[in-house]
């Protein structure tokens, strides 16, 4: 089918609702279990382009965990060590895989904003993957491909309800995007930009300049490189000049007047 009809849209009262593609195609999804909303597949299509570019980068295989469209964790396959395991909630004697431990580590980046997530795979889910996800509080789950043992695993969450989404992996958006926004419809170019070792050459060492909480110090001849904690910057009128002299103390040799620019003097209001 070219298209897949939603539940709702954002809201319960936004009906009817649908995903498809505008020039007519074979949508590049399929959904293996569930019924998948508006959101979901806005966090499924966004954390899949996500754990895609991150493995074409990096070589590694590659998982993400979203929460409203944004992401709360996103990390690459590498081995959990014993106390990684107990970081991430994984019995000492569990098997994984290196895309289960690309999900963990991502799930485990922030398990409070990843309390019913949307899962993103870069690799097929296997069985390890889905055995972990099975006792995790997750809305759906999008990966290029499943084993038949991950498919019935992840098949008995939600009472028989939990989203499962297949997406094809040669699948490369037009060149164009397009977006409507109450009525006004925007076009731009799609996202294309490599991420790859050329983004670290030639970097600019800028000056680091004060904060309210600390000042970072830069590294100079004879010195080595430390952090000094500054007092926190009062932010009531009253305590201003104080304030100043607070952090302009905590300064290193130099960065005084740093702290100066970023303080400027001012009155009682």
């Amino acid at each position: 089918m070219k298209e897949f009809e939603l539940k709702y849209g954002c809201n319960p009262n936004q009906k009817p609702a649908k995903i498809y593609m505008k020039d007519g195609s074979e949508r590049p999804v399929t959904v293996l279990n569930g019924r998948p909303g508006y959101i979901n597949f806005l966090d499924a299509l966004n954390s899949w382009q996500l754990v895609k570019e991150l493995k074409e980068a990096t070589g590694l295989p590659s998982a993400a965990s979203f929460k409203h469209v944004s992401p709360a964790g996103a990390a690459v396959g590498i081995e959990l060590s014993e106390t990684d395991r107990q970081i991430y909630f994984v019995a000492p004697d569990a098997e994984l895989s290196p895309i289960a431990c690309a999900y963990i580590r991502a799930r485990g980046a922030d398990r409070l904003c990843s309390y019913g997530d949307w899962a993103a795979l870069s690799d097929v889910c296997d069985a390890a993957t889905a055995a972990y996800l099975k006792d995790e509080v997750s809305d759906g789950i999008i990966a290029p491909g499943y084993t038949e043992e991950a498919l019935r695993i992840l098949k008995t969450k939600k009472k028989g309800n939990y989203n499962v989404v297949q997406i094809d992996p040669d699948y490369v958006p037009a060149a164009q995007e397009c977006k409507d926004v109450f009525g006004v419809t925007f076009e731009q170019g799609h996202n294309n930009f490599t991420i790859d070792e050329k983004l670290l050459q030639n970097l600019d060492h800028a000056e680091v300049h004060p904060v309210e909480l600390g000042l970072l110090c830069k590294e100079r001849a004879g010195h080595r490189c430390r952090r000094r904690t500054a007092e926190p910057y009062p932010l009531h009128a009253p305590r201003r000049a104080e304030g100043r002299q607070l952090a302009a103390a905590a300064a290193p040799e130099g960065a005084g007047s740093a702290v100066c620019r970023r303080y400027p003097p001012s009155g009682p209001g």
